[in-house]
């Protein structure tokens, strides 16, 4: 598994610090990025993650989904930001500069997902996924969870963070942008 940082311009004015992560296919191997949002651990897994961006400075994107906070600019590209806290029912929080950006590619589009601090890789044997439905979880973008030795990390599947009906209520207002 290749991690590299460096130094880029993005997504807004003043950008410090990226992560790139290179897929490597292994079977029956879970790669992802773990990442915490207040006191939960959450892992997307590699085929949908992209980088990691410092936090900046959310534009406001009017009749946008519930839980879409705004919207970034990253390279030039306005992205929207998915706001984890109220997905995972967590107490809103300050944008503060210590948080960070996850961009990922889901439902055809990337998506920034607004997290505390993204940890690095984590990778599993795919036996060490306990379910969603073994769980006993209801929420249709968790894959599952894996058990470390510090605590439970909830595997999300980044295409479902979004409902066909929340990707044209997305694609509505974006185009309201324009």
């Amino acid at each position: 598994m290749d991690i590299s940082e460096e130094v880029v311009d993005g997504p807004g004015e003043t950008q410090t610090k990226t992560q790139t992560w290179t897929k490597v296919t292994m079977a029956a191997t879970l790669h992802c990025v773990a990442a915490s949002v207040g006191d939960q651990r959450i892992a997307i897994p590699l085929r949908f993650a992209q980088r990691a961006y410092a936090a900046t400075q959310i534009t406001s994107l009017p009749r946008a989904p519930e839980h879409i906070s705004g919207v970034v600019e990253v390279q030039g590209r306005l992205v929207p930001v998915l706001d984890l806290r109220g997905l995972l029912d967590l107490d809103a929080e300050e944008l503060n500069p210590d948080q960070e950006f996850l961009l990922v590619r889901a439902s055809g589009r990337e998506l920034l997902l607004h997290v505390d601090r993204v940890e690095g890789m984590v990778s599993r044997s795919g036996d060490e996924l306990m379910e969603a439905r073994q769980l006993v979880v209801d929420a249709p973008w968790i894959r599952g969870a894996i058990r470390l030795p510090d605590g439970l990390i909830w595997v999300h599947d980044a295409d479902a963070f979004l409902t066909r009906s929340d990707v044209g209520d997305l694609d509505g207002a974006l185009e309201g942008l324009s």
